[in-house]
């Protein structure tokens, strides 16, 4: 995200792919805000400008920008193609305003991520890559969203929830990294001429 930023170049245009979905989860999960919202309005923007690169069989992005479009008011926008589908997500929304029902789908979703942290000789699960396989990103995503929204979201017990990858502290500080800062300044410079 810092390096979009420093881009200064009049033809720059993102080009995300489907696992930007997945980082707007994980700027969720540890507390980047700032780039949870470039990522989400780069998510839906995506829809018209086609930015990401695919919008896989997979049900994870529809579910993330689902959530994204939920966060800004656009509850009822009918931007995301049925065709994409929500899959084992579609419970949430349906149960969006059932604390038991809900926590009956958070379960179910549970089960799902957990399913899909493995690979096959035929197929490749959602979570397969770290950090993914042990954060349940969506639905730490989902309560924090549920929160900016004054709702409440009882986690139901799951075995999923008994790691501490998935209870991540509210902020995560960038810390002072002087490579870091050259590599940054070295890209800058290189991509800036």
């Amino acid at each position: 995200i810092r390096l979009w930023e420093l881009d200064q170049r009049r033809t720059k245009r993102a080009r995300v792919t489907v696992c930007e979905a997945m980082y707007f989860g994980l700027a969720m999960t540890v507390g980047a805000k700032q780039e949870a919202e470039w990522l989400g309005d780069r998510m839906k923007r995506s829809i018209v400008d086609g930015a990401f690169g695919s919008w896989d069989d997979k049900p994870l992005p529809s579910f993330l920008l689902t959530l994204y479009l939920r966060s800004i008011g656009e509850k009822d926008a009918l931007i995301v193609p049925q065709t994409w589908g929500l899959g084992p997500y579609s419970y949430i929304f349906k149960n969006w305003d059932s604390q038991a029902r809900l926590q009956d789908a958070i379960y179910e979703i549970a089960d799902y991520h957990i399913e899909q942290v493995y690979e096959t000789h035929d197929e490749i699960g959602e979570f397969v890559s770290s950090p993914f396989r042990y954060t349940p990103v969506e639905i730490i995503t989902l309560e924090k969203i549920r929160a900016g929204l004054g709702l409440e979201t009882r986690r139901p017990d799951h075995e999923l929830f008994s790691t501490p990858f998935a209870n991540p502290p509210e902020d995560i500080e960038d810390i002072d990294d002087p490579f870091l800062d050259r590599v940054i300044e070295y890209v800058t410079e290189a991509i800036n001429p």
